[in-house]
């Protein structure tokens, strides 16, 4: 599969197809498609809270060559549930940094062009990724909070809407943020 020369069907498909799973949606798959799929190269993809993989790939895929694909998060992703998307790993470009993404944020200084926080899903811990990530985005740069209308994770809700003034929600799910 070529990268950043799918279909988001393509990309859908491959990822069942190798077993990447996820609480993702094939319409936040959408969502992130159409934030990635234009990005250049040098550009950079940022994601707080890999999981399974599902939306990591998905970004990975939908960018051209040369586009940064980062993924943070603390667990462990070589452990049987993540072993597909561990396999994707080893032979693709994705960096993946198993670590708290706000200490790994102390030695971060490149621009981030898309940020998609999808970390512990409580206010405060959504606010904490937020107030260290926000910074680094870039000027017009997108920040999308996923699960923001899902039910077990109301603490993305709460502090999107106390903290930003403008923000849109796409596919019901995901709360947009444009970086003035």
């Amino acid at each position: 599969m070529q990268r950043g020369k799918c279909t988001l069907d393509e990309i859908e498909k491959h990822l069942i197809e190798n077993n990447i799973e996820g609480s993702f949606s094939s319409a936040d798959m959408e969502v992130i498609y159409n934030h990635v799929h234009n990005l250049l190269p040098g550009q950079v993809y940022l994601e707080i809270g890999v999981a399974a993989g599902k939306s990591l790939s998905t970004a990975f895929f939908s960018t051209c060559e040369g586009v940064f694909t980062i993924g943070i998060d603390y667990v462990d992703c070589t452990d049987g549930r993540r072993g597909a998307f561990f396999n994707l790993l080893t032979v693709s470009q994705i960096i993946y940094v198993q670590a708290d993404a706000n200490v790994f944020a102390k030695i971060w200084n490149y621009p981030i062009d898309v940020l998609f926080i999808d970390g512990a899903h409580d206010d405060m811990n959504v606010e904490r990724d937020t107030l260290t990530w926000m910074p680094r985005v870039k000027s017009g740069g997108v920040i999308l909070y996923h699960d923001y209308n899902q039910g077990n994770a109301e603490g993305v809700k709460i502090f999107v809407d106390r903290y930003h003034k403008k923000f849109e929600v796409l596919n019901g799910n995901i709360a947009k943020v444009i970086k003035e």
